[in-house]
């Protein structure tokens, strides 16, 4: 039997046909008949696919299906690959018209078949029939019928096949005969393209001919009224197409230009899909910008119209596709228009320009004001309303050339007025400055006014002309007026003692700094510096940092205030000769009250002392600067885990009995751990109680970060009623991962403690399979006793998937085995597993060490202190889980009496494993009621007596009325003790333990 072969028609081939036809008419005249010049069209066709297919396989499934899209193209690249892989080409249809009704009745003759036939083969070959030529009412989706006769003088293979499926999969059914004869096939699937098509694979007669062919639609898809089908995907042109869930914005005011925030609009959305789907339409409405919007859904294919109304408040309404079950959705037209006009609209009426966009418009003072003259004092005031936030300024310049700008001024939505005061006005023109518009800003008035005129005027500055007229001796230029003792030029006044030009302002004897003279009880800079919006910087010369530690045991402390109308806050602290920023962007509290920001001197501010401060930001009004000593604290956590507050849709909330005996004196601080989830555009806490949700701290602004940050919040008498009542952390964007207690630590008379940490990575550094090794050099290890006194903590934790963990501890130089193979918890928490520094390990202190083993990251590693402890044993005996949880032991609640369950006691289980346990397992739960503690611990399998930990947490206080249960598969208990701190024990200092290391 022949190879079996599979040719496809490409658009080349078809061309190479219309070519042969024409060539054939040229030279043989026009009166051939059509059977000849089918046969001949068939001839050329079937040697030029012979040619194409040579040592071509038929095609396995899989290698079909690579032929055909994977994914449902968009409407041209559906055409062209339909085209391509199964129909001919548009222009090849057209010059290649499917056989007429005589033809299809048979009218081919060939060598060794008797009768006349649609198609003949003599080699291999395909045959394409459109399934429009033969059911006129046939629609993409619909499932078709096709039977084929076919007669031969031998055996041959071929198939039926066509398209299927919205991303235009090829479906065929094989045949094989094995004699000669007259056979018929059957095909029948939902067809997506027009065509299908008749292959004929091998033939081992002379001649396989097709006797006849039927087609019939056995069920129409749901596409068939005009829509397409489930499968068929969408022909036309679309404002938009979705063939995934997405979203679509639309423009209010560009569809309708009289919009204005607040006006109630209508929208029309007609969609058209292949099959069924859902979505909805949305905006925001009220005055909080709520999300409103109207929910749809179609089980089925075809045209919908999708109506929604609401007073909306922002510029855009969405259309959301949230799920497309055919191929395509496509969004025929929309339509918005204004039913009603929102009370917003009438802030508009009147106005001189309305701004859409930021820019800087032009004020010539003369044209607003025709007594104006240059050097005068004017005050230009502009009046305007928006539908939503913008901020700018009002600014001009005096005659000197220098900028007068009012600093950022801010809106958030409705009327507001701006205005600016500019003594000895120049000639140029003043400018309103927009900066940030996000919704509409009406100009609705300017003007200009004359507060006095300029020098050489009958009532000008310095004009002695009256105790309290201008000049006089309150007015400009008297005593309290502009340049008087308080006034402009005056002695507290621009110019004055303390104003600007005066010692502290500018001009005076430091300029932007004010008075920084010699550091007194470590004061650099005192007294009352605007930033504007990033618009001036607070300069401290560098004699000022002169003989400070920058070594983290000093802070600067920054006394500040917000400035009126802002909603943000921001420092950014950088040296001031040469602007190399050493702090970035600290986001401060808005307020009115004054706050403080503590920056600690470490290392990487020491080029102060060369090179001065440079504070940078926006929106605060600085008082004071100062050095002061940083307090040890101490840092106690009351609970840890990870809450995500969501949009203000989840609250973190601590019982009181977790703030028992604070002082809320402000001696101490909640510190509150936290990252912002990524794309977020703002975080945000408020402090209620749980009890009665009152507000103790509202809204307070945090920084947005991915990585871990924290907000110190300090405990006055304000937090008191969380004592009784408890705590509750709302707001938006953060995610807590622990909240602690932070107080002044006691003053015991020891030097601090030298860093006892060995090795530390964010990333972790993990073992692979055996694959990588940690090492610890030996000077890192240098003054290590090895006596007991001392361990070694290793934080870690095992990857997902990981089936085990284990460590092996080596020297590095010689690879000497300290600890083999030891089999430790798989879990994804950060984990410690202690290794008590016996006489074993002291051929690491000239050695190294060497980490070894499988399926663990360490992230860090520490020297400590091994507090003595005393165990006091409260069972012993023997007691043998089995394979099916069905043996627990009992322990009941008189054995733990006067246990604290404050974490300073713990639960020691000593076991070994059966040896023919895989795993084992510990379930701790209480006896009267089962209610689970520890659920499912695995443990270590080994054959020599191990112990378990449980440390005894407020969690485990149950046990002391309902007796514990321990429960699990695969272990033998011989003993389980309460192990506490030996009375009278202290923990020595680390100092001396590793202080060669840390000073490397």
């Amino acid at each position: 039997m022949k190879d079996k072969k599979k040719i496809f028609l490409f658009g080349g081939v078809g061309l190479v046909v219309i070519l042969a036809i024409v060539f054939l008419f040229m030279n043989k005249g026009g009166n051939r008949d059509a059977s000849v010049d089918q046969s001949a069209s068939d001839s050329v066709v079937s040697e030029l696919a012979q040619s194409d297919a040579q040592a071509t396989e038929k095609p396995a499934e899989s290698e079909v299906k690579e032929e055909t899209p994977t994914q449902a193209p968009d409407e041209k690249e559906k055409e062209e690959s339909v085209t391509a892989t199964e129909a001919p080409a548009e222009s090849e249809a057209t010059s290649t018209p499917e056989p007429s009704e005589e033809e299809l009745t048979g009218e081919e003759t060939v060598e060794g078949l008797t009768g006349t036939y649609v198609k003949t083969f003599e080699s291999t070959g395909t045959h394409d029939v459109k399934i429009a030529s033969m059911c006129s009412d046939y629609a993409a989706g619909d499932t078709i019928e096709v039977t084929v006769v076919l007669e031969s003088d031998g055996p041959f293979t071929g198939s039926i096949g066509t398209t299927v499926g919205k991303d235009y999969k090829w479906q065929q059914t094989d045949y094989e005969v094995t004699e000669a004869g007259t056979v018929t096939w059957k095909f029948s699937a939902a067809a997506t393209g027009d065509i299908f098509q008749i292959g004929i694979w091998s033939i081992d007669g002379s001649a396989v001919g097709i006797k006849s062919i039927s087609t019939s639609i056995t069920e129409k898809g749901s596409g068939s009224a005009g829509a397409g089908s489930t499968s068929a995907g969408l022909t036309g042109s679309y404002i938009k197409k979705f063939t995934a869930s997405g979203t679509y914005d639309i423009n209010i005011s560009a569809a309708c230009p009289d919009y204005v925030a607040g006006d109630t609009i209508s929208v029309s959305i007609v969609l058209e899909g292949d099959g069924g789907f859902n979505g909805s339409i949305g905006t925001s409405v009220g005055s909080n910008y709520t999300w409103q919007q109207t929910d749809y859904s179609t089980d089925k294919g075809g045209t919908v119209t999708w109506n929604f109304s609401a007073a909306a408040t922002g510029d855009t309404v969405q259309l959301g596709v949230w799920y497309v079950g055919g191929s395509a959705v496509g969004v025929k037209s929309i339509s918005v228009s204004v039913t009603g006009k929102g009370s917003a609209s009438a802030g508009f009426d009147g106005a001189m320009q309305i701004v859409t966009t930021p820019q800087n418009i032009k004020i010539n003072p003369k044209s607003y004001c025709g007594d104006f003259e240059v050097g005068d004092t004017i005050k230009i005031t502009a009046s305007l309303f928006s539908d939503k936030y913008f901020n700018g300024a009002i600014g001009m310049s005096n005659q000197d050339g220098d900028w007068k700008q009012t600093g950022q001024q801010e809106c958030t939505g409705g009327a507001a007025t701006w205005s600016l005061t500019v003594s000895d006005a120049s000639d140029g023109d003043a400018e309103l400055q927009l900066w940030w518009i996000e919704g509409k800003v009406a100009i609705k008035s300017i003007s200009v006014s004359i507060v006095s005129k300029g020098i050489g005027d009958d009532a000008g500055d310095g004009d002695d002309s009256g105790e309290t007229g201008d000049g006089g001796e309150t007015g400009d230029g008297g005593e309290t007026g502009d340049g008087g003792n308080t006034g402009d030029g005056g002695n507290t006044g621009d110019g004055g003692s303390t104003g600007d030009g005066g010692n502290t302002g500018d001009g005076g004897n430091t300029g932007d700094s004010g008075n920084t003279g010699d550091m007194e009880d470590g004061v650099v800079y005192e007294g009352s510096f605007s930033s504007g919006a990033w618009a001036n910087n607070l300069e401290v010369a560098a004699d000022k940092f002169a003989g400070l530690k920058f070594d983290g045991t000093e802070k600067l402390v920054i006394t500040y205030t917000t400035e009126s109308g802002t909603y943000y806050t921001q420092f950014k602290v950088a040296t001031k000769d040469n602007y190399t920023s050493l702090v970035d962007q600290i986001d401060a509290t808005v307020t009115s009250e004054s706050l403080t920001v503590e920056v600690p001197l470490t290392a990487d501010f020491a080029t102060l002392a060369d090179n001065g401060l440079l504070l940078q930001g926006a929106n605060w009004v600085v008082t004071k600067i100062a050095v002061e000593e940083v307090v040890a604290t101490n840092i106690v956590s009351i609970w840890s885990g990870e809450c995500a507050s969501g949009e203000w849709s989840n609250n973190l909330e601590l019982t009181a009995d977790k703030f028992a005996d604070l002082k809320f004196d402000g001696t101490e601080s909640l510190v509150i751990t936290y990252s912002s989830p990524s794309g977020a555009s703002y975080a945000m806490f408020k402090t209620a109680t749980i009890n009665n949700y009152t507000a103790i701290e509202d809204g307070i602004s945090v920084s947005v970060s991915e990585t871990t940050v924290e907000k110190e919040i300090v405990l006055t008498e304000d937090y008191a009623k969380i004592a009784t009542d408890g705590l509750m952390l709302q707001g938006a964007n953060w995610v807590v991962t622990d909240v602690s207690i932070k107080s002044e630590a006691a003053d015991d008379g020891s030097s601090e403690e030298a860093s006892n940490v060995l090795f530390s990575s964010e990333e972790g550094f993990a073992s692979g399979d055996w694959s990588n090794n940690l090492e610890l050099t030996a000077d890192k290890l240098a003054g290590l006793k090895f006596d007991g006194t001392e361990k070694l903590v290793v934080t870690y934790v095992s990857p997902e998937g990981a089936s085990y963990a284990m460590f092996k501890l080596a020297t590095i130089n010689n690879y000497t085995a300290i600890v083999d193979g030891l089999g430790v918890n798989v879990v994804n928490e950060p984990t410690e597993k202690e290794f008590v520094l016996t006489e074993d390990y002291a051929k690491i202190a000239t050695d190294g060490l060497m980490f070894q083993g499988a399926g663990w990251i360490v992230s860090k590693i520490t020297v400590e202190k091994v507090i003595p402890t005393t165990s006091n044993s409260i069972w012993s005996g023997e007691c043998a889980a089995a394979d099916d949880w069905s043996v627990n032991l009992e322990l009941s609640a008189d054995k733990f009496a006067g246990l604290k369950f404050d974490g300073s006691e713990k639960l020691m289980v000593t076991y070994v494993s059966n040896e023919t346990t895989s795993y084992t397992m510990f379930k701790l739960a209480t006896i009267n009621n089962y209610t689970a503690i520890v659920d499912g611990v695995n443990v270590n399998v080994v054959s020599t007596p191990t112990e378990q930990e449980f440390v005894l947490t407020e969690d485990y206080a149950k046990i002391a009325t309902d007796g514990l249960m321990l429960q699990g598969v695969g272990w033998i208990v011989s003993d389980v003790s309460i192990k506490s701190e030996a009375t009278g024990s202290s923990s020595p200092s680390a100092a001396d333990i590793i202080a060669a290391a840390s000073q490397q």
